[in-house]
């Protein structure tokens, strides 16, 4: 890299493309894993290639303004590579690309690791990152410092960044970006890594309609008429079962069907194909799309609303319109609250109860450690039996995640598929016995339905496929299946849905209107333009077209709260007794939080010899030690 040591030999505008389109090769290689799929990107797409090329050189221009050059010039190549093989390591686990949104997950990382990598893996992972940065250390100390190249950094500036700025308005084929529909992984094959994970960065929230007419969306939806009149008040339960679908449908050799319950529950009960929006990974943007009814396709290029509009702001839902019917709202999910910040936009949401792992008790796991789903059938049942109205639960199952091994964890695993490739078998398999508990599961609670006073209506789908390669295409890849059933007399309608409009079919079963997406989408009337105005009304502009929402004050995390009968002290514990203890249960003394000891549900011991007149209350402690206050306040 001799061009760095001197201001004299700096490279050449052609230099930088050419070791731009190297790093972007590698780069693509990385993201597809094949050098055939490589190969079909540079046939088929030889603009877009070149188009993430550009923006690669983009990023080199750094190294003109800095003083280390050379030093500048290896880290952005390394930011790049490192960028790049986080991608590869991720889309070898979930089949979804990386995007800018899951460096939320940093904090996350100590408990997601060991559920994807052995031991050793962790190991070599870790070692390779010390040596990164230990590398990286040793050589901005040993580069020379140089003049800054400000001339040709800003020629090299206006070229590239001209090329940038005006490639997408002479190429379709780079343009036709802005018109994904929101499926990463079609994204990142199509449109290549740089490109796609660009997008991530700068493009959030919703798009603004060229056409976008503010009276003219409240004429049209003032024109929208719903006879309510024969609205039946029953309670309402939904469940997202994780990974889950219907895999007698993909052409698998099977033995034996692993999910005959769910195939019954299909011949009996309203049910179709269910389009979802992410693969392999991604649940919080089915629970989105499930629960809102908005269509993620209008929002920017792998966003988590989530952990965007979500994290700031109230939006319409199946929860806020039952809370305008005074339903009581209870959210559960057999995983930790604080992932994917959940006890922050269930609040949003306007649940009025999160039932997460923290507050569940005796939760038995599965070889890879994540919890059983048949667990949230008490709690379902304990949710209904302590209202005194009617209920909306929503349940998020966690049993079917992956990571799947490629090795036998249990012998007593039935075999659904014959035993070829051994690496496949056991993955596949070892999925196959998940779908099967995962399948006794609902049958248990289909059971509990049906034996139940209370009118239920029971609405179950999958919230994607799992990140196993089936060999499917780029339709069946984003298909899984939803079925919808009750306890009281309802008309059969089979019919292939999109996740945004699973909602509004539920709702139109027991003649509700819903919020204003899901009456447009039972009318008919849901043309894109009229819900992208809508989209962005609701995200980026002045709500005016907004429902009203009756959000509680507070988000409650559990369905009992600990009390306190007695308090005692020694001369260095307090001493509580009571009920409803559990063991994620912290003592906080004004809002401090004690060293705790839970030594059965009436008795909890922390550390103190002054707090009897002070101020306890109880938090819980989530992912990552982090302790959560049993009533999250509205924001």
């Amino acid at each position: 890299m001799k061009h760095f040591n001197s201001p004299q030999r700096v490279r050449s505008l052609l230099s930088m493309m050419m070791t731009s389109l190297g790093l972007v090769l590698l780069i693509e290689l990385l993201n597809r894993r094949s050098i055939s799929g490589l190969f079909e990107f540079l046939m088929t797409y030889p603009l877009v290639f070149f188009y993430n090329a550009c923006l690669v050189a983009l990023s080199f221009t750094l190294v003109f303004f800095t003083r280390r050059q050379k030093y500048t010039f290896y880290l952005v190549t390394g930011v790049w590579t490192s960028l790049a093989v986080i991608n590869m390591v991720i889309r070898s686990f979930r089949m979804t690309p990386f995007t800018l949104d899951d460096t939320q997950f940093i904090t996350n990382i100590p408990t997601i690791i060991p559920l994807y990598l052995s031991a050793t893996q962790i190991l070599l992972v870790i070692g390779a990152s010390v040596m990164l940065i230990l590398t990286l250390a040793v050589m901005f100390f040993k580069s020379t410092k140089q003049k800054r190249l400000f001339k040709y950094g800003f020629i090299h500036l206006g070229v590239i960044g001209g090329l940038v700025f005006t490639l997408p308005n002479l190429s379709y084929s780079i343009a036709r970006f802005e018109e994904t529909d929101g499926n990463l992984k079609n994204t990142y094959d199509e449109f290549g890594f740089a490109y796609s994970f660009v997008q991530s960065v700068i493009s959030k929230g919703v798009k603004k309609p060229s056409d976008f007419d503010e009276e003219l969306l409240l004429k049209r939806l003032k024109e929208l008429k719903y006879d309510s009149s024969m609205a039946e008040e029953v309670n309402v339960i939904a469940i997202q079962l994780e990974s889950f679908f219907d895999v007698n449908r993909i052409g698998l050799n099977l033995t034996t069907n692993p999910i005959p319950f769910f195939s019954s529950l299909k011949d009996q009960y309203t049910s179709g194909v269910l389009s979802v929006p992410t693969i392999g990974g991604g649940t919080a943007n089915s629970e989105f799309e499930f629960l809102t009814s908005m269509d993620l396709s209008y929002f920017g290029t792998g966003e988590y609303p989530y952990k965007t509009v979500l994290r700031e702001q109230s939006l319409p839902s199946l929860v806020s319109y039952f809370n305008g019917l005074n339903y009581t709202t209870t959210a559960l999910h057999n995983h930790v609250a604080n992932f994917y910040r959940r006890q922050v936009v269930y609040q949003y949401l306007g649940f009025n109860t999160f039932v997460s792992s923290e507050t569940m008790q005796d939760l038995t796991t599965t070889p890879m450690g994540w919890a059983k789903d048949k667990h949230l059938i008490p709690y379902i049942q304990q949710a209904m039996l302590t209202s005194s109205s009617k209920d909306f639960i929503f349940g998020v199952s966690v049993q079917g995640h992956g990571e799947y091994p490629h090795e036998p964890l249990d012998p007593s695993m039935i075999e659904y598929i014959a035993p070829t490739d051994e690496h496949s078998f056991n993955n596949i398999n070892y999925y196959l016995n998940q779908l099967n508990e995962m399948d006794q599961m609902i049958e248990s609670l289909v059971t509990w339905v049906h034996s139940s006073d209370e009118p239920i209506l029971l609405v179950l789908y999958g919230d994607h496929l799992p990140g196993i390669e089936f060999g499917l295409d780029s339709v069946q890849t984003y298909q899984s299946d939803y079925v919808i059933l009750s306890n009281f007399e309802m008309e059969v309608s089979d019919e292939d849905l999109e996740l945004p409009q699973l909602g509004a079919k539920a709702l139109s079963m027991i003649h509700h209107p819903g919020t204003t997406i899901h009456t447009l989408q039972q009318l008919n009337s849901s043309n894109s333009n009229l819900m992208a105005w809508i989209h962005y009304d609701w995200v980026m502009g002045n709500q005016v077209s907004m429902d009203d929402m009756n959000l509680p004050s507070y988000l409650q995390l559990g369905l009992t709260q600990p009390r306190i009968l007695e308090i005692q002290s020694t001369s260095e514990y307090i001493i509580l007794n009571g009920e409803h203890f559990l063991p994620s249960h912290v003592v906080l003394v004004d809002g401090e939080r004690r060293q705790t000891t839970y030594i059965s549900s009436n008795l909890i011991v922390f550390e103190g010899n002054e707090e009897v007149d002070k101020k306890i209350e109880f938090g819980i402690v989530s992912d990552n030690n982090e302790v959560l206050p049993l009533r999250q306040q509205a924001r």
